[in-house]
């Protein structure tokens, strides 16, 4: 936009003279447009910051074609990289210096999580996406007669981009889909983030490789957040190529399996404690330039043990999770992305990522006892098919890893349908208004189809995701779904026993009867299931391993305490090395609770009575 002064009207001169030659050393530094006024000799901007008009820097070369201009920018941006940027000193953190391979993986170029596919959006190389929304100041009607490139679908301005990835939103509305698109180096604390991928690097050693084969062990398999090929071929390359907070919540989720690696269980433990706070500072600052790693990295962290076990901080992990959702709803991925301009392997990332978002959110306003965030009208995303787990099938040629990938994505399927239901338990039983319903027929006539479709959801497991299934010489992570949906189940049954507590008392006789025995029933094979948890199934992934804690009281109805008050009352058959092969520090069901927890108004159960035979129970 020009500048005119007043002098400019009163003599009639609307248009200014425009600079022939190059721009001011200043404006290319600032990528803003260098104007003088006839006869001066500073420029516009110059004049106003009152500092000198230089040139004394070169320009720099410009690409012969025109069509090309884009894609060689964000090339030119990451080889202009300090290639032989070295670590700065870091050790004095964790005392140990980078090895001799992690200074060969450092020497590539800074491009943190970028892929060379030019049509990426939400991994673009050297490039951030944000979502135009249909409320922000770029008004979508006008957003149709800009002059799009037909091979990028950009129209690039000379200091970020749009790029419109549908021409009509939706396939049903008159005008496009649009992103902001902008320079990685114009965001916030960027000149920072490969010191962050450094002092994380330094922090675990030399064993992050072996820390990544862990994470595609035991994480990937049944979380698949991330897209193998994509991670290792920038990993592979330097380490400095992943984002820095995806490097540290990679490294901080596989830390929990370090003793399964034969190398790394002789040495010492990295401190976890630092790692964390590396990965937290790292994931603040990776919200300036908002990509799918930052989402990535934030969902692993909130999947991690805390700290304390006793003492979880459920704020932090409740303010976390909203964060996570603004930025993936800045990314767009609240919206339907299948028919957009972006590559087949983003549209299925995108996906699972979507899902993975919303199953955060409901679990998390379950455990915490909040109101969700992801709403139906605001939410296009389709529902999740096997072919969205492409990139998971072909990652691996093991026929043995191929065959656990396959079991991941039917457990990741059933477990996102399974949300779906505790999302209508929510809506329907545990809003800000529906809590002062309190007419128990009411409830209970309510509660019917929900509780008839959480049955035949449990009938619907199939039997490679029951819990007598054990591989060998592997963990199996099938622990986690059988307990989400006694967790669900727990959540509706607390919901109609506190309605017969309460006034208006029910004097229907056989609905009471019939709501105590179903929660009743539930109760005991609820722990039944997690007597019978087995070292390989504890040992494993386990989603929302934090929210699940918030589910252990639901479990503790009316229990005998053990003799020994160390061991919680689910636990007190296990033997003793099954207890001393897990960790119970992180599995403490209901310790430490003083006399039992009534949840069945006054109903003693029999902790040895589980009714193997109900149809509710599998185990």
């Amino acid at each position: 936009m020009e500048i005119l002064t007043p002098s400019d009207y009163e003599s009639g001169n609307k248009r200014r003279a425009r600079r022939s030659g190059r721009p001011c050393d200043a404006c290319r530094k600032k990528k803003t447009r260098c104007v003088t006024k006839d006869g001066d000799p500073r420029c516009i901007h110059c004049q106003l910051r009152r500092s000198q008009c230089t040139f004394n820097h070169e320009p720099p070369d410009r690409p012969s074609n025109p069509s090309n201009q884009v894609e060689e920018s964000s090339s030119s941006s990451l080889l202009s990289a300090d290639i032989n940027h070295q670590a700065p000193d870091i050790a004095s953190p964790t005392q140990r210096p980078l090895s001799g391979s992690a200074h060969a993986r450092l020497q590539s170029p800074i491009g943190p999580n970028s892929t060379p596919d030019a049509s990426a959006l939400g991994l673009a190389q050297s490039r951030f996406a944000e979502l135009y929304g249909l409320g922000s100041d770029m008004e979508p009607i006008l957003m149709r007669h800009r002059p799009y490139d037909p091979v990028t679908h950009e129209f690039s301005l000379e200091t970020h981009a749009i790029r419109r990835v549908l021409e009509r939103d939706g396939g049903l509305v008159e005008y496009p889909l649009t992103f902001h698109m902008v320079s990685d180096e114009n965001a916030v604390d960027f000149e920072g983030e490969a010191a962050r991928a450094d002092t994380i690097e330094a922090c675990i050693g030399p064993h992050g490789p072996r820390l990544v084969e862990l994470f595609w062990r035991h994480v990937q398999p049944c979380y698949p957040l991330l897209h193998k090929d994509i991670f290792m071929d920038n990993y592979n390359a330097s380490y400095r190529r992943v984002s820095a907070a995806l490097l540290g919540a990679v490294y901080l989720s596989a830390l929990r399996w370090w003793s399964y690696d034969p190398m790394l269980s002789i040495r010492a433990l990295p401190d976890s404690s630092l790692l964390r706070h590396l990965l937290k500072q790292a994931l603040a600052s990776s919200y300036h330039r908002p990509k799918l790693s930052s989402i990535q990295a934030a969902l692993l962290l909130l999947q991690c043990q805390p700290e304390d076990p006793l003492n979880p901080d459920h704020t932090y992990a409740w303010g976390l999770t909203c964060q996570v959702l603004a930025i993936g709803q800045c990314l767009g991925l609240h919206l339907d992305a299948s028919s957009w301009s972006i590559p087949n392997w983003e549209k299925n990332l995108r996906k699972r990522l979507s899902w993975a978002l919303y199953m955060q959110d409901r679990w998390t306003a379950l455990a915490y006892g909040r109101p969700v965030h992801i709403h139906h009208d605001d939410w296009t995303v389709r529902e999740l098919e096997n072919l969205d787990f492409a990139d998971c099938d072909s990652s691996t040629s093991d026929d043995d890893r191929r065959s656990i990938s396959a079991t991941g994505k039917t457990q990741f399927i059933h477990m996102v349908r399974l949300t779906q239901l505790l999302s209508s338990v929510l809506s329907s039983f545990y809003t800000a208004r529906m809590c002062f319903d309190q007419d128990t027929v009411l409830l209970y006539q309510r509660s019917q189809e929900l509780l008839r479709q959480l049955q035949l959801w449990y009938a619907s497991i199939p039997a490679s995701l029951q819990m007598d299934v054990s591989y060998e010489r592997k963990l199996c992570f099938h622990g986690y779904l059988h307990f989400s949906f006694y967790g669900v189940m727990m959540a509706l049954l607390r919901r109609l026993i506190r309605s017969t507590a309460l006034p208006p008392r029910c004097a229907d006789d056989a609905i009471l009867s019939n709501i105590r025995q179903t929660a009743l029933q539930t109760a005991q094979n609820a722990i039944s299931f997690a007597r019978n948890l087995r070292s390989d199934q504890l040992e494993a992934f386990w989603y929302f391993s934090a929210i699940l804690r918030g589910l252990e009281h639901a479990l503790a109805v009316n229990l005998i305490e053990p003799s020994d008050d160390t061991v919680s009352p689910m636990m007190a058959n296990f033997s003793t090395e099954a207890l001393e092969y897990t960790d119970f520090g992180d599995w403490d069901l209901a310790a430490g609770v003083d006399g039992a927890f009534d949840l069945l108004s006054g109903i003693q159960l029999d902790a040895t009575s589980l009714m193997p035979g109900d149809p509710t129970y599998r185990g």
